[in-house]
């Protein structure tokens, strides 16, 4: 082998070696075989190497857009429960705004029952009609239509996936909007997550609706940050890697006066 070839191949290898953690997760790597490979489908069900690889590829799809995960999930031929609930959602907007709506929730509570918990009792006079999911959305974009995703080859219902203990709450709300905000720590005390809930007050009840989060926190460093676009109820925002020690949140419906902050 001349010293040319040489130089050639021990470039290649370079550049495979250093992007080997992004091909592992990138659409054009995934095989859609049986193979020992980190990441494929079988009988619809998503098929994770292991807890390391699980995690990461949690972390990085909650960085995507609606239209990125999608995107990412047909390139696998895998329908994920994340895709299914936005599904759903968008039918529960359509009723809220319709001419029977009280009427037809009941209906959509029965019909969605596997996939929804539907609140119940009054709140300032009026009653609530909110949603959330039946899994935490932290996990909905691995796991399939009935929840469940395979790591390191163990079968597992993802709505038995804790979520880290929530030590930190906050609720602020105005004349027409509600806003809930549980915050996950790692042992360290640093924060790894925000689980998010939203109403808003329509003219019959209190119902869920989709609104944006903005949020300012130090990890360090101090940074500004916001969701790509509305979530829906019921939504997980994952900090930055090994967590942070400062998080001020709010969304468009509340108002950033009404703010919530969390220290370590």
């Amino acid at each position: 082998m001349n010293i040319k070839l040489k130089l050639i191949c021990v470039l290649l290898l370079a550049i495979v070696s250093c992007n080997t953690d992004d091909l592992l997760l990138e659409p054009q790597s995934l095989v859609k075989s049986a193979e020992k490979i980190d990441i494929y489908v079988e009988s619809g069900i998503l098929n994770i190497k292991d807890e390391s690889v699980f995690w990461k590829l949690v972390e990085l799809n909650t960085k995507k857009t609606f239209d990125e995960l999608k995107s990412w999930q047909d390139s696998l031929g895998f329908e994920s429960f994340y895709s299914i609930y936005e599904s759903i959602f968008s039918k529960y907007e359509i009723i809220v705004e319709g001419k029977n709506p009280i009427v037809e929730l009941e209906q959509f509570r029965n019909d969605y029952k596997d996939f929804i918990t539907m609140a119940t009792g009054t709140y300032d006079g009026l009653p609530d009609y909110s949603i959330k999911p039946v899994i935490d959305m932290l996990y909905a974009s691995v796991a399939n239509a009935n929840g469940l995703v395979k790591i390191g080859g163990k079968l597992i219902d993802a709505k038995s996936i804790s979520r880290l203990k929530s030590v930190d709450s906050c609720y602020k709300s105005t004349s027409t909007r509600r806003m809930w905000i549980d915050i996950n720590r790692f042992t360290n005390g640093n924060i790894a997550n925000a689980y998010v809930t939203h109403q808003k007050k329509v003219l019959f009840a209190w119902v869920s609706y989709k609104t944006q989060y903005y949020w300012e926190l130090e990890n360090p460093p101090f940074g500004y940050w916001y969701t790509p676009g509305d979530v829906s109820s019921g939504y997980t925002i994952v900090m930055p890697t090994g967590g942070t020690v400062y998080l001020r949140m709010w969304n468009r419906g509340v108002g950033e006066s009404n703010s919530c902050t969390f220290v370590n």
